[in-house]
């Protein structure tokens, strides 16, 4: 389980432009407006190599949420292969959108406030994604999975160790495992330690409630897996420990026999590492090449959607075989043996150059905290409801309230951006960024921004580190797309063009722009046929849209299918009643058919001349 509330909003409009045929001068420019009966349905299933996911989430999240796992699947399957391979596959993760949702899949929790539960002896990992502006809470709960394969672990050091892992992390092509928790780290400074014998004994979520808090229990169940984890004896002890207590032996002795100290000792070595303040972290290379990033995303119709959870949770008593070579040697595989893979991966136990202090240092934060989301939910409210002005001041307050908000920060970016005030909308992202640094969205929205204010190297490079952190982003993909085709690169907008289709399915908002964006790289080509092919996709993606008709009108005018072309704008006019451009092109055929038609006329009244005899 684990105790944390967060998440990004993505706002996303990418524009691209359709050339215009060179009849009379006339432009065809698109904004891109897709009818919202054309988005995907409120439950989507996706699914990548070793994942099933359903969820009702935004679709870029859940598809993020899946690729993350493959990733952090991946690395554990570097660090611990036998563990990876005795996991099930594929692994069934439900994610909810937010609280009443997440209560209503899992109501024995609804008494909680928690954001993910892995269920035992299922493979079914559940995730409450309301305001997760991180990837914690699937890879915590994935690690709990992992774990369950392995051994039953005291309770201690099964959340312990997921809180270790959690902050696995993949930037620049380096992993990182074992940041510190720099929350968990302030509460162990301001809050009195449970005494160790009684932290290390206890086995039920209900009896920690009735001695301590679950925060702090985490926060100590951390620092003490930490502690032991980040130094080649200590973790050494740590397994033979866990081993002597797998075979039998009592929580005292076994803790006695394997470090060789008792309880106070041992807790007066946690408040030294703690007073020290500065913490080490693994770190190696990583390719995300290795990574299957193929995802298959479908909306699911209500029906589907039941069909799905209730199959998801049905699958109870999932047996997990993992094979040791000697059941009596010391063997935990959730704990690599880091020293002897070091050669092979590179890794390094490195001393962290993150800041440890945590921002919430006022007592009066935790407070502060709730009211922010308080005032992020009414923000969003008075966002949708179209008034921005009020929506903009609440978003001010929240970031008053918590200067770590990450969400707002965001969304003022959004506002600015929409009203062209670029400058402060950059300041925003920055913010965001430094804040949430390895969120590939955050780089998506400050790009898109860019764009829109005309700075496309700029936008090109915000896109490119999106994809660095996501590389099946298909908006990234097709932000590039845009960006090349502004350059008349055609080469290189077809290739982005035709990643967000192999990315999205053919299907979404993403599909019907990357046919437009096609459609407009072989009209520049004078490939009038493929440009047809590509509008008329379009079309069948979004019918009710005026401007892919209109579109489709020009290429077919260009290769003087003039009735095609004529249907074409009368679909388009039908649809807006004002597309100006629609009705100079239909203005234009009129025009022509009246000239053939004279033409004909006047060549009918010529007298005709008498064959030459032969």
């Amino acid at each position: 389980m684990w105790n944390h509330i967060t998440k990004f909003f993505i706002l996303l409009v990418i524009i691209f432009s359709i050339p215009s045929p060179n009849y009379a001068q006339i432009p065809v420019n698109s904004g891109s407006q897709v009818n919202p009966s054309q988005q995907l349905s409120d439950w989507l299933l996706v699914n990548t190599q070793h994942f099933t996911v359903v969820s009702n989430t935004d679709p870029e999240r859940a598809k993020l949420i899946a690729y993350k796992l493959e990733q952090y699947r991946y690395v554990f399957s570097l660090l611990s292969p036998e563990l990876v391979a005795a996991s099930p596959v594929p692994t069934r993760v439900h994610v909810y959108r937010d609280g009443t949702s997440y209560s209503a899949g899992i109501p024995q929790m609804k008494d909680q406030v928690i954001s993910g539960y892995f269920q035992p002896g299922s493979d079914l990992i559940s995730i409450n994604d309301l305001f997760n502006i991180t990837d914690s809470v699937s890879y915590h709960e994935y690690t709990h999975l992992l774990a369950h394969a392995d051994e039953s672990y005291p309770m201690w050091f099964s959340e312990g160790i997921a809180e270790f892992y959690e902050t696995f992390e993949v930037f620049d092509n380096k992993v990182r495992i074992g940041e510190v928790n720099s929350s968990r780290l302030h509460l162990l400074k301001i809050d009195e330690f449970i005494p160790l014998k009684k932290m290390l004994t206890f086995r039920g979520y209900s009896q920690v409630l009735k001695e301590t808090s679950l925060d702090l229990f985490y926060a100590q169940s951390w620092l003490l897996t930490h502690y032991l984890m980040m130094d080649d004896e200590r973790r050494a002890k740590l397994v033979d420990f866990l081993h002597r207590q797998n075979i039998g032996q009592s929580v005292e002795v076994a803790f006695k026999e394997a470090f060789q100290i008792d309880f106070e000792k041992m807790e007066e070595n946690l408040k030294a590492y703690l007073a020290v303040n500065k913490y080490k972290v693994f770190v190696f290379n990583f390719d995300n090449q290795k990574i299957d990033s193929d995802i298959e995303i479908v909306s699911l119709s209500e029906e589907d959607k039941l069909t799905k959870l209730k199959e998801l949770s049905s699958n109870q008593n999932v047996a997990f075989t993992l094979k040791k070579a000697n059941s009596d040697e010391p063997h935990i595989g959730i704990i690599p043996k880091f020293a002897l893979l070091a050669d092979n991966l590179g890794i390094k136990c490195l001393l962290s150059d993150r800041p440890v202090e945590s921002s919430n240092s006022n007592p009066e934060q935790s407070a502060k905290t709730k009211e922010a989301l308080e005032r992020f939910s009414l923000a969003n409210e008075l966002l949708e409801n179209n008034k921005i002005d009020v929506a903009l001041s609440e978003y001010e307050k929240v970031i008053k309230l918590d200067t770590e908000f990450a969400p707002a920060y965001m969304q003022i970016g959004n506002i600015y951006s929409e009203k062209k005030e670029y400058d402060l909308a950059r300041l925003a992202y920055e913010k965001a960024r430094s804040v949430a640094p390895n969120y590939a969205g955050t780089y998506l929205n400050l790009a898109v921004s860019q764009y829109e204010e005309g700075r496309s190297e700029d936008a090109e490079a915000s896109f490119r580190t999106a994809l660095s952190l996501y590389p099946s982003s298909a908006a990234s993909h097709l932000g590039l797309g845009n960006i090349y085709l502004q350059r008349k690169d055609y080469s290189q907008a077809r290739s982005e063009f035709n990643k967000t289709l192999n990315l999205v399915r053919g299907k979404g908002v993403e599909a019907i722009n990357a046919h437009i964006g096609l459609g407009a790289v072989f009209f520049y080509q004078s490939l009038y046929e493929k440009a047809k092919e590509h509008y008329q996709a379009a079309i069948k993606l979004d019918p009710k849209n005026n401007i892919w008709h209109r579109a489709y009108g020009d290429s077919c005018l260009m290769l003087k299918e003039y009735e095609q072309a004529k249907v074409a704008y009368l679909h388009a006019i039908e649809l807006n009643s004002k597309d100006a451009k629609a009705q100079a092109g239909l203005q234009w055929i009129q025009k022509n058919d009246e000239y053939l038609r004279m033409l004909k006329q006047r060549n009918a009244s010529k007298p005709k001349t008498e064959s030459t005899k032969n």
